[in-house]
């Protein structure tokens, strides 16, 4: 299968997997494992090993991203962090954001552009 076929296909499986773990449950939480895979397997196609490290803190910033991404065997090769959010929430509320998603998006946007 063609590289460019191969992503269509795991994005594809990707939108379906959401579709039903949507369905049921914390929405965060049900897609959580749909992303997982999506990058483990978007990766493999690149030739690339990704790990992913489910809630690393970064206390320089104090703060804890859903996600660490990692490429390669090595725990420092992080490339980069993912925060996840509920498809029906906004990232901003309409009273702007609680004091702890303040401190979580301004500790995200310290942090250098690896990729």
């Amino acid at each position: 299968m063609q590289r460019k076929e191969r992503f269509r296909s795991i994005v594809s499986d990707f939108g379906s997997t959401c579709k039903q773990a949507l369905l049921h449950g914390q929405k965060e939480a049900a897609i959580r494992r749909a992303v997982e895979t999506l990058l483990v397997e978007a990766a493999g196609v690149l030739g690339l090993q990704a790990g992913l490290h489910a809630e690393v803190a970064i206390a320089a910033h104090r703060i804890r991203p859903d996600l660490a991404v990692r490429i390669g065997k090595s725990p420092r090769n992080i490339v980069g962090y993912i925060e996840l959010k509920s498809p029906d929430k906004s990232v901003i509320h309409p009273g702007g954001l609680n004091q702890r998603d303040r401190r979580q998006w301004e500790g995200m946007a310290k942090l250098p552009n690896l990729i």
